[in-house]
């Protein structure tokens, strides 16, 4: 939903600098996150459920997810 984020490059650098990875999801995904968050009993706001994406649809594991946005502010 940010077509310019403001730490865009920044955070491209560090993914790069840190062998990490970043990921992208649709926002139909990004929807059935919410539901199967809220399935678990976490009201998580749209973009917090974001976190949860990899963890559903690349199988990504043993990880931590910072869900800090609450479904109340939607």
């Amino acid at each position: 939903r940010i077509g310019n984020p403001l730490d865009g490059e920044y955070s491209i650098q560090i993914a790069k600098a840190t062998k990490g990875m970043m990921l992208s999801y649709k926002e139909d995904q990004i929807i059935e996150a919410q539901k199967q968050l809220l399935k678990e009993g976490i009201n998580a706001e749209y973009t917090s459920a974001l976190t949860y994406c990899p963890v559903i649809f690349d199988d990504l594991d043993n990880c931590l997810l910072l869900i800090t946005g609450s479904g109340l502010k939607n």
